[in-house]
């Protein structure tokens, strides 16, 4: 009887070691096109050398091309101690990240709670419509100085995406790259930015949605041309006589406001 109660304050303690373990994110909001970051905490981590897990993220979240992928990955230096991070990129959509030292050096500041920065995901949201989208870290796994795995539950959190009215293609600014998403889904049916084209807001995507970038897109920069539009709809003729105007009027002065550059809007 002595032994096995024994053994049961063995694992009685061994399950609050374990249970003291969490990893945490902070939630964000983010607006197209500018720097965000996600910090990735863990706390209770007394004995641990390694850690991986995987953040389920929306779709668009991060940029892929043939050149580069737009986001950054950095240990908390206050937190490790050789410990290096590598960072796989799943679809698109979902980032497995493993953390490890080559000495298995153990995390320096996995007991401290004003001390549980572990990572921290540097991104740009791109072709992301506005909205709150749920998020989770999934199949987190600690490994401890005797090389035995410890499993800890998924950890919530959210990105809220702000809109920038007019910024179909979801980059941060309006510019006529906008228009041209636009355009392509009108006539040629291409739905990449479909959930961003109603500009408006009337419910419906139509040339007086790309009316309303013109609008946008000219009323940043019509000052250097004397116009008011106040209220007025800018209509099509308008549109195409003052945008040829512009286009070659910067042709000509490389110190004026290039009308193919926009604003970001706030």
């Amino acid at each position: 009887m002595k032994i096995k109660n024994i053994l049961l304050a063995i694992c009685l303690i061994m399950n609050l070691a374990t249970a003291a373990q969490n990893v945490t994110v902070n939630s964000v909001t983010v607006q197209p096109g500018t720097q965000s970051i996600i910090i990735v905490k863990l706390t209770g981590a007394t004995d641990c050398i390694a850690a991986g897990f995987t953040l389920e993220l929306p779709t668009g979240l991060f940029q892929v091309n043939s050149s580069e992928i737009d986001f950054t990955t950095n240990l908390d230096k206050n937190f490790v101690a050789d410990h290096v991070a590598v960072p796989n990129l799943l679809n698109n959509k979902n980032l497995k990240v493993a953390i490890y030292s080559t000495t298995n050096s153990h995390f320096v500041g996995g007991n401290s709670e004003n001390n549980s920065t572990l990572l921290k995901v540097g991104f740009k949201a791109y072709n992301m419509a506005a909205g709150t989208y749920q998020c989770k870290v999934k199949g987190i796994e600690l490994v401890n100085s005797n090389h035995e795995l410890t499993q800890l539950s998924n950890a919530s959190f959210t990105i809220t995406v702000n809109a920038i009215s007019g910024d179909v293609d979801c980059d941060g600014t309006v510019t006529a790259a906008d228009i041209t998403a636009l355009y392509n889904y009108l006539l040629n049916g291409n739905e990449t930015y479909l959930s961003t084209s109603d500009v408006d807001g009337d419910g419906t995507i139509t040339a007086a949605d790309i009316t309303a970038i013109y609008n946008i897109i000219l009323g940043d920069i019509g000052k250097k041309y004397c116009i008011d539009t106040g209220n007025e709809l800018i209509t099509t003729d308008k549109i195409s006589t003052l945008y040829n105007k512009i286009l070659e009027d910067d042709e000509g002065d490389e110190d004026d406001v290039d009308p193919h550059v926009g604003a970001t809007r706030n």
